[in-house]
């Protein structure tokens, strides 16, 4: 079953802390009728990668665990959501740095002109 056409992304926050593994937020949308919200994209020494939801408990020895607040159930469910997530993930950094870049470099609309010679 094709469930990437069933699922859309949306990026809600990119972080730009140098030091945390932390590099965005998202939401998913699934089949129009679901919505995720807090999945991760993280940055770790085998490269970036997708995170669900997760909530912290202790245990009766006082050790922190996390569970999945929401989990795919399929393989392909997983790498559907994992390639949306990525790829809207890749656009948005895309995005912002074709903006800064932009805003870096005049546009020749705003290109200085040489005034008319005085009569």
């Amino acid at each position: 079953m094709d469930y990437s056409k069933d699922i859309s992304v949306r990026i809600d926050r990119l972080m730009d802390k140098e030091d945390s593994h932390l590099k965005a937020l998202a939401s998913v949308t699934i089949g129009g009728a679901f919505a995720v919200h807090g999945v991760r994209v993280m940055d770790s020494e085998k490269g970036l990668f997708v995170q669900m939801p997760q909530r912290a408990f202790k245990r009766g020895e006082g050790e922190t665990e996390y569970a999945d607040v929401f989990h795919p159930v399929t393989a392909e469910a997983r790498t559907a959501i994992n390639e949306g997530v990525m790829a809207a993930y890749t656009a948005k950094v895309k995005e912002l740095s074709g903006e800064k870049e932009h805003a870096a470099k005049p546009s020749p609309a705003h290109k200085a002109h040489k005034p008319a010679p005085e009569r």
